[in-house]
């Protein structure tokens, strides 16, 4: 009797322990994934841009695929294109907002999935050298990609678009001749941009470019000149950059052995 006793508490043991190890394989921690760095995406170059190549192989809803914050322009340079939480804006030469459609294409964008590194708020009033001064203080290196989002009230601020062009196409500089500026005052909305380092100046803009939505998301348009009121600016830190380079033949033949800073800083003058 003494031995069966025994026999089954030694079962019952037994039992308890397995039950215990299984127990805690079921509760032991995960480790938690790795959110993944912050990839700017672009396609195509501001170079082949400056030079007229005004046609595009990808479209929006691909360029989406890769970040929900950015910037571009349209098919035959088509206006300016607004992109933020996850919807493209196209804002035409004659001031009207549309959203643009997925099967639209672009010869010219950039795209991050935007998510704040750094938050700053603007303590005074800043013109656009001084917003950019302040911004370059706040930054830890000039020699990496940011997105930068401001949101709030400025008490003016002018943009530009640029009319549809048609073929042969001029080069941007030219085509900027013609674009037609509009002034916001006492107006709330969004800033779009990046800061690019300056060995990327024949892929991209170096230095800042901006593009302005409203809040009621009625215009916008490339940013030429700006007072700020109440702002508020978020910073991404990007270290990831891929380019897409377009499978176009204007693009194969295009010539880009020369030298197109001149012609781009004449086109970004004119924009500026």
């Amino acid at each position: 009797m003494t031995k069966q006793i025994t026999r089954q508490w030694h079962i019952l043991l037994v039992t308890l322990i397995a039950f215990s190890f299984s127990r805690t394989s079921f509760s032991a921690p995960t480790a938690k994934a790795k959110t993944p760095a912050p990839v700017l995406f672009q396609t195509s170059t501001i170079q082949a841009l400056g030079l007229g190549l005004y046609d595009g192989d990808m479209t929006f809803g691909d360029v989406l695929k890769h970040g929900n914050f950015g910037l571009g322009t349209c098919q035959s340079l088509n206006g300016e294109v607004v992109i933020l939480d996850g919807k493209a804006y196209q804002v035409r030469s004659d001031g009207n907002v549309f959203v643009v459609p997925d099967n639209a294409k672009t010869p010219f964008a950039m795209v991050t999935p935007f998510e704040a590194d750094r938050t700053l708020r603007a303590d005074k009033p800043l013109d656009f050298a001084a917003l950019q001064q302040w911004l370059d203080n706040a930054l830890p290196t000039p020699n990496i990609p940011y997105a930068i989002e401001i949101t709030g009230t400025f008490t003016s601020i002018t943009t530009r678009s640029v009319p549809i062009q048609h073929t042969p196409f001029p080069p941007l500089a030219e085509a900027v001749k013609h674009q037609n500026e509009f002034t916001f005052n006492n107006v709330h909305g969004t800033l779009i941009g990046f800061r690019m380092p300056s060995f990327l100046g024949q892929v991209n803009v170096p230095g800042y470019h901006f593009h302005f939505l409203t809040a009621d998301r009625k215009h916008g348009g490339h940013v030429l000149k700006v007072e700020t009121k109440n702002v508020i600016a978020q910073i991404q830190y990007i270290r990831n950059f891929q380019l897409n380079l377009p499978d176009l033949s204007s693009f194969d033949k295009a010539d880009f052995s020369a030298d197109q800073s001149a012609s781009l800083h004449k086109a970004e003058s004119a924009r500026q």
